[in-house]
Formats: structure tokens, sequence, C-alpha cells
């Protein structure tokens, strides 16, 4: 009976595949921090440098960290096709995907045809539930300002002056982070994504924002998105099979530190009597990598503690992040059962 029910929750999980492809229409966009809108934006960038995606004018989508892709994803039935196409963004389409609305955005992820409303820079300057006028002033991370043409997504700095942006230009042909003066003349709205849980000394990243790597196609998701077990945060989990693995695949959650400090790591996921029980895990900090295993068969739907490590100020794919690994047989590993990838979370302990 228990191999059963097994096999059943391995075919519900299957079904729920274009989930990570498609996004999904939910009733609201998943809440968000300051510190995962900013996640999702760097990716737009090369590695963290001031360069990254080409500008494309009616565009939301971008192959993780400035690779140039196919033009092609996933479709429902598992086959390829062309209604993806990952070669960049505009202004409005680079804060959608980093505000995840109308909907839940994957990487690569763009909006195809399947009645979802694009918001544009003038939806921006409009009304909305999901999202509000702000001050100059009390602006915090992934907020925006807004022109009659424009919209910038504001990192850090004086909101008042000259500040540090991320924005997709169409004048420089790509997804620039610089600073600049926002003159409040031309710039006259700021606005805030509403649905937004930050929490001081808490930077929480959910699976949407990790970034997935497979050895065959580069930074795509290929995981299955499922809801067949609960305990999992937001809208989904993630889950892959480990035995089927060929090549290596991860997942990898990567926030920006605005300063270099302590954190407690903590993952979450769903657990099950089909979860693996060695599901490794890699945190990449200042002192270098450190490799743990976890037992997915239990802890589901907790804060499971991995440690506490040193991460320097800034966004570094290598040496402040956290990545999930399924399967890495080159290395001579293979999860032993399905892998789920949901949320981490960073709890600040001290400089």
């Amino acid at each position: 009976m228990q191999s059963v029910r097994r096999k059943i929750v391995c075919v519900i999980e299957a079904l729920t595949f274009v989930l990570a492809f498609r996004g999904s229409a939910f009733a609201t966009p998943p809440y968000m921090d300051g510190y995962e809108i900013m996640a999702r934006a760097f990716t737009a960038l090369l590695y963290g440098q001031s360069s990254g995606v080409d500008y494309e004018w009616g565009g939301e989508s971008w192959w993780p960290f400035g690779a140039e892709g196919t033009g092609r994803a996933l479709n429902a039935t598992g086959g390829f096709n062309n209604w993806v196409y990952a070669y960049g963004t505009d202004c409005s389409g680079l804060v959608d995907k980093c505000w995840e609305v109308p909907h839940t955005f994957y990487y690569p992820g763009e909006i195809d045809g399947t009645g979802y409303a694009r918001y544009t820079v003038a939806s921006l300057r409009g009304s909305s539930s999901y999202w509000g006028s702000v001050s100059r002033a009390s602006m915090q991370q992934g907020d925006i300002y807004l022109s009659s043409d424009h919209a910038m997504i504001y990192v850090d700095g004086n909101p008042s002056g000259s500040p540090s942006l991320i924005h997709a230009s169409s004048s420089r042909d790509c997804v620039r982070y610089e600073s600049w003066y926002v003159d409040p003349a031309v710039f006259d709205l700021t606005k805030r994504r509403t649905y937004r849980n930050d929490t001081t000394g808490e930077i929480k990243m959910d699976n949407p924002s990790a970034t997935y790597w497979h050895d065959d196609f580069g930074w795509l998701n290929l995981w299955y998105g499922s809801t067949s077990e609960t305990g999992y945060h937001g809208h989904n989990y993630q889950v892959i099979h480990g035995p089927s693995l060929s090549k290596k695949v991860a997942a990898k959650w990567t926030p920006r530190f605005k300063s270099s400090a302590y954190y407690k790591v903590y993952v979450r996921y769903t657990s099950h009597t089909n979860r693996a029980t060695n599901a490794r895990y890699q945190i990449g900090h200042s002192g270098g990598t450190t490799t743990l295993h976890v037992n997915q068969e239990s802890g589901g739907g907790t804060y499971v503690y991995l440690g506490r490590f040193y991460f320097n100020a800034g966004y570094s794919i290598n040496n402040g992040c956290v990545a999930l690994v399924a399967g890495d047989p080159a290395a001579g590993y293979t999860a032993n059962e399905y892998v789920v990838a949901d949320q981490v979370k960073f709890v600040y302990d001290g400089q």
C-alpha cells in the first residue's frame, strides 16, 4: 500500500510540471521581502557586474546572469517550442518579473498569451492592489522610480540623491546596475510592491527566486512544481528525482547581503517517504564551501538549521549562496530519492 501511495504522489507531482515554466495564476501574488526582489534583479546582471542581459522592448525574460539562451523553453507536454524568448527585458518587464506580478515567474519565463495582462510603465504609474505609492524619503530596496516612460528599481543609497539602481536601459541596450541622480521633476512617482513581508534581520528566498542549473541546458529550471504535500512556503515547491539524473542538477539561492556579517542558515522543504535521505546542501560563504546532507523524509514544513556562516557584503553566486544539489554523478553523488527545493532563510547573527 505504501509503494502504491508513493507512486500516486510521484504522478501528482509530475502533473504539476508546467508550473515550473509557465508561471501560475493566483488570487494574489506571492509575498516577498526586499532582499528577494533584489536577488531576482541581480540575476539580470552578468554575475553581479554593472551590465547584464539585453534590452528587449516588450520583454520580461532572461536567462540568469546574462547568458544568451536558445530562445526556446519546455512546453506543457515536455517538448520544446518557441513561445518563451530569453533574449532580454525592457524596464517595466524587469519590474514585473522582480516583483512577480501578475503571477509567479520562473527563469527564463515570459508571459505567453495565456491571458495575463502585461504591466507597462503606464500600468505601474496607475493604481493596483499589487502596488502603492511610497514617499521618496522612505524608499526601501525593491521599490521603484517612475517617469512617464521609464521604471528603475531602487537598490540602496540616498533615495533623494544619487542612489544605486537596476534598470533596463534602451540607450545602453542592456540591464544596468549604476548610480546617478534621479531628478524628481522627471521621476515624479515612487511605488512599492504591496505584498511584502520584510522582517528585520531576515532574508527570505522562495523557490521561484532560486536559479536552477542543469549541465545540458545551463540556467534553466527542469524541476517539477508541486503542491501535493503540505508544509511548503508560498504557492508551491520544486521537486526532482535524483536517481534519474545523469548530469549535474542543482538549485541555488543567492541574496545580496547589505553588509558583511554572520547569518544562521535555514532551509524548508516538504517531507514524504519518497524523499531523499541524503539531499546535498552546499553553503558558499566567505570561508569557502560547506557541504551538508539532510534527510528530507523528516523535518518537512519547518525551518531546518544548517549552521552559522559569515557572508561578505554584496552578491556572489560562489561565496554568498546556498545550493541544493540533486545530482552530480561526475563528482560521485546522486540523491537517493526525490529532492525538494522550497525556501531558504538567512537570519542575521552579528558581525
